[in-house]
């Protein structure tokens, strides 16, 4: 109505209808943020769904999905959002790493292990991968100090537990030494020498 009257009014010429993006999921968006910050992260979870809705393919509004999940401790929806990014952008390391984290945590050793190979893979100086893989398979290692403990006084059920923890070690250090050589830490030195 405004341009057909400026357009009659000859203070415009030339009218022409253009069309641009819709801004419906950023203003959404930024009401899950703000949400969020009021420590309303259940009423974020539904806004920011509301925005992927109508961006589906914004991998950064699934991401915002999968932090108010980390907020909520709610790991398994989480992961499935995790597992939804790596199809979306699966040359993301953090992704993988991820992944491994909340695998881990699930007690998921085996799929935590090759999610983190895999953020090795993709970025082979990725510190945190590193140690993290060297922690999963450090795991092993109390549960061998226990059978020990268990068998103090058979020498030989004890030597073979020990020949295993050895075996742990070794998986573990060059893992540990990769993580030491990238990025000197408390955590790095500390396991290094307990080993």
């Amino acid at each position: 109505v405004m341009r057909d009257f400026a357009v009659k009014a000859k203070s415009h010429n030339n009218p022409i209808v253009k069309r641009t993006a819709s801004k419906k999921g950023t203003i959404i968006k930024e009401m899950a943020i703000i949400l969020a910050e009021q420590g309303k992260v259940d009423e974020a979870v539904i806004e920011i769904k509301k925005a992927r809705k109508a961006d589906p393919t914004n991998l950064n509004l699934l991401l915002m999905e999968a932090d108010f999940y980390i907020k909520l401790n709610k790991m398994n929806e989480f992961g499935q959002l995790m597992k939804e990014a790596v199809v979306k952008d699966p040359t993301n390391p953090n992704l993988y790493f991820n992944l491994g984290v909340v695998t881990y945590n699930q007690k998921r050793t085996e799929e935590a292990k090759k999610y983190y190979l895999k953020a090795i893979e993709l970025k082979s100086n990725y510190v945190d991968a590193y140690m993290n893989l060297a922690i999963l398979i450090l795991d092993k290692d109390s549960i061998i100090i226990e059978e020990m403990n268990k068998n103090l006084s058979n020498f030989k059920k004890y030597d073979e537990l020990e020949l295993q923890q050895k075996a742990v070690y070794k998986e573990a250090l060059p893992y540990l030494e990769k993580a030491y050589s990238l990025k000197k830490t408390v955590d790095t030195v500390r396991t290094l020498l307990n080993i």
